[in-house]
């Protein structure tokens, strides 16, 4: 289990609700998928790379919502 933060840290966190516009394999690795995410007009698309290849297939993933830690460095 990971380490626990306080809720001034989870404040910090923002999750935002996007839509896989696409789903491409990664150039470079067995196991990953590239996505495009749109998060709205606000934050845009954005590409996103995911280790969901061995559990899901790129149709699967096509048009579902995902949750996306949008300030992520």
């Amino acid at each position: 289990m990971a380490e626990t933060i306080t809720i001034q840290e989870f404040q910090k966190v923002d999750l935002r609700v996007g839509r896989v516009t696409d789903v491409r394999d990664h150039p470079n690795a067995s196991k990953l998928y590239v996505m495009d995410v749109d998060l709205g007009p606000e934050l845009g698309t954005r590409q996103l790379v995911a280790g969901l290849k061995p559990y899901m297939a790129p149709d699967a993933l096509k048009d579902q919502l995902v949750v996306v830690v949008a300030n992520l460095e």
